[in-house]
């Protein structure tokens, strides 16, 4: 769902609480302002102040146009079929250039190039962005593959040495889908390495990982498939990849230069 038409720069919290919102409208609306901090944890004054940005008074006049919102999606729910641009935006915008975003893709490229083996997992469209994942991958550099069947990858395949030296990307929009927490957490406790590309930081996959690349997307169902966006999925590999190969360069180029 969306409140407004363009939105204003936000904060890390305020940015975490609008996509809490935007997610759960018909909660939000018979919650309170203490209830709603509780569940982001965040401060009652931080959710004031994301009010005022999305120009409203107060929490109360925020709930009424939820709920105006929530009535003109359920008279028109063919509005509410794909994510627009402004959301799009909204993620390039101001959750992917701020420093902690980039500290956070810094941290997982530095973790990926300490590794021999990367993995990408995922489900649905998110085993589709793992495919998209391990080839682009593969045209840079490190040994990389999509588990397309997690049934039937399981983790004895592999020698105990070369779990601690592998990194898994798990991508979910959810981060809730039981079967891929079940199998990466396997990996994990064996020394595995997870970084995870979620749009729920607070999911369990975000928490599990030992990286959570989150970026805040309102969630999108048509039935029981989940249709949100994948571009800012499709840009964090990408962008990995990018920064993995660089630090890979320049450890060459130390060596090289110890060398002489």
């Amino acid at each position: 769902m969306k409140i407004v038409d363009k939105l204003p720069r936000l904060s890390q919290s305020e940015s975490y609480i609008y996509s809490y919102i935007t997610n759960n409208p018909d909660k939000v609306i018979n919650t309170s302002i203490q209830q709603l901090s509780k569940e982001t944890s965040t401060s009652t004054a931080t959710v004031l102040r994301l009010c005022r940005k999305l120009g409203c008074k107060g929490y109360s006049e925020l709930k009424f146009k939820l709920s105006s919102h929530a009535m003109l999606y359920t008279e028109n729910p063919a509005s509410h079929k794909a994510n627009s641009i402004l959301d799009i935006r909204y993620f390039f915008d101001t959750v992917a250039s701020s420093d902690s975003f980039q500290e956070e893709i810094d941290r997982a490229a530095r973790l990926i190039a300490d590794r021999e083996l990367v993995l990408f997992v995922g489900k649905g469209a998110s085993n589709i962005m793992g495919e998209y994942g391990s080839c682009y991958f593969s045209s840079y550099f490190k040994l990389t593959f999509r588990v397309e069947d997690i049934a039937s990858y399981p983790i004895d395949y592999f020698s105990p040495d070369l779990v601690q030296q592998s990194v898994i990307i798990a991508c979910s929009i959810s981060g809730e889908y039981a079967d891929e927490i079940s199998y990466v957490r396997n990996y994990h406790t064996s020394g595995c390495k997870l970084i995870a590309i979620t749009a729920n930081r607070k999911s369990v996959l975000g928490t599990l990982a030992d990286i959570c690349i989150a970026y805040p997307m309102p969630l999108i169902m048509e039935g029981d498939q989940n249709i949100t966006t994948q571009v800012p999925c499709c840009y964090i590999i990408e962008l990995l990849a990018e920064r993995t190969r660089a630090i890979l360069k320049e450890r060459e180029l130390n060596r090289v230069l110890k060398r002489k």
